[in-house]
């Protein structure tokens, strides 16, 4: 808990830095660039989580690796995450960062799973349909697929769940047979 409020805070100045240089998008798809390098390429996560490497080993691996690809702000922000030795929050730090940057452009985002993909006019019906209700701009689908749910769909915004999915029914009927 206390890592995330860390997390929190310095995402906060990021997000904040972004605005004030008129840079959000570019954070932003630095922010998903650098969450997604973290998530999928265990060498760059190594790398930024051991406490074997100094800082200055760490900025030079960090620059050869993406440098030329970010933003001078991430680059900046990196550096200042070494300073304060807090580098390995990043990932973390940056999920946060994209929360964040939504939440103040009125961005929902919505988990999905389903059995199959969504066809482009059920993705943007379903996204009109929970915009509307959560009173967003737009809603950001994070589709996943589950072959477990039968059919329908599962549906997480912020703390609730919709669970319309053909094995939530079965086993309600189940029940409601059961009991009666």
């Amino acid at each position: 808990m206390r890592y995330q409020r860390i997390a929190r805070g310095y995402a906060k100045a990021l997000v904040l830095a972004a605005e004030d240089l008129n840079a959000q998008e570019s954070v932003r798809e630095a922010a998903t660039g650098l969450l997604e390098l973290i998530r999928s390429v265990e060498p760059f996560r190594e790398m930024i989580e051991t406490t074997d490497l100094t800082p200055s080993v760490k900025e030079e691996l960090f620059q050869r690796s993406v440098g030329e690809a970010l933003p001078p702000l991430m680059i900046s922000f990196f550096r200042l995450l070494l300073e304060k030795r807090r580098e390995r929050l990043l990932g973390a730090i940056l999920q946060e960062v994209l929360r964040l940057a939504d939440q103040r452009a009125g961005i929902e985002t919505a988990q999905v799973t389903s059995v199959i993909p969504l066809t482009e006019e059920q993705t943007e019906r379903l996204q009109r349909r929970l915009a509307a209700a959560y009173s967003a701009r737009a809603v950001r689908l994070e589709k996943r697929y589950d072959p477990e749910i039968l059919g329908g769909l599962i549906v997480r915004i912020r703390d609730t769940i919709y669970d319309a999915s053909l094995r939530a029914q079965l086993e309600r009927l189940r029940r409601t047979l059961i009991e009666g």
